[in-house]
């Protein structure tokens, strides 16, 4: 199945948008989300799961979703770890969703 145009744009976007969120995290963390991207995908692989089809990606935004929800519980008692920990679940939700690594 072929994306459209805007489709595309918004993917792009996405991905530009994980890079920059991972840039300001700090080489560290972009090591950490590529070998996250690593392991999950060797994981697929090994399960014999496609990491481009409708199941992973719905599993992945599933997974985002509960770091989301850690994040605002978290953000109730300490707004920086909160705010600290959205930030990492939106890079780990549009990165591992597009299969995008964080360039340095």
């Amino acid at each position: 199945m072929e994306r459209s145009s805007t489709e595309q744009v918004r993917i792009q976007q996405a991905v530009d948008d994980a890079q920059s969120w991972g840039r300001e995290l700090g080489p560290s963390w972009q090591a950490r989300l590529d070998q996250l991207h690593a392991q999950v995908r060797t994981w697929a692989e090994a399960a014999g799961i496609d990491a481009g089809s409708y199941e992973f990606r719905a599993t992945w935004c599933v997974a985002a979703t509960l770091l989301h929800q850690m994040a605002r519980s978290l953000g109730d008692h300490n707004p920086a770890e909160g705010a600290s920990l959205a930030r990492l679940a939106d890079v780990v939700a549009t990165a591992g969703l597009w299969g995008s690594s964080i360039p340095s």
